[in-house]
């Protein structure tokens, strides 16, 4: 019979609550954490937490997945809505499919580097490689 190992991941910053969404081979982590009422993204990697959050501090942030090479994705929340998001390294970049009229995300990465996404309405299958 198989055993299975359970581990709690809570970020200490996160009081009103916190969530994994995505794992690597390595076994980094990215979720979200809530705080204040706002939402920001996070990495657990080596036992430590780091915020991710976009550069212009809008009004809350998720990370959802991330890859072997560290490159995060999400999703941002600005005055006009939602929007998808690639972080590798310093380098943050916005990702809006052109035909959305709102709430993207960004779901998931590959190896390759290679984004899936989605809008409001729909799933939508894209790739995004910068």
């Amino acid at each position: 019979m198989p055993i299975n190992i359970f581990t709690t991941i809570d970020d200490p910053l996160g009081t009103e609550g916190s969530n994994a969404a995505g794992i690597n081979g390595s076994g980094q982590i990215v979720g979200a954490y809530q705080v204040s009422g706002l939402i920001h993204g996070f990495v657990f990697s080596g036992g430590s937490f780091t915020t991710v959050d976009d550069p212009s501090g809008t009004l809350g942030n998720e990370a959802f997945g991330i890859n072997a090479s560290g490159q995060i994705v999400g999703e941002y929340k600005d005055a006009s809505g939602f929007h998808g998001y690639f972080l590798s390294g310093n380098v943050f970049v916005t990702i809006d499919d052109p035909s959305a009229t709102s709430d993207n995300a960004a779901f998931g990465i590959n190896g390759s580097g290679q984004i899936v996404g989605g809008f409001q309405g729909r799933q939508r299958l894209a790739w995004f490689r910068p």
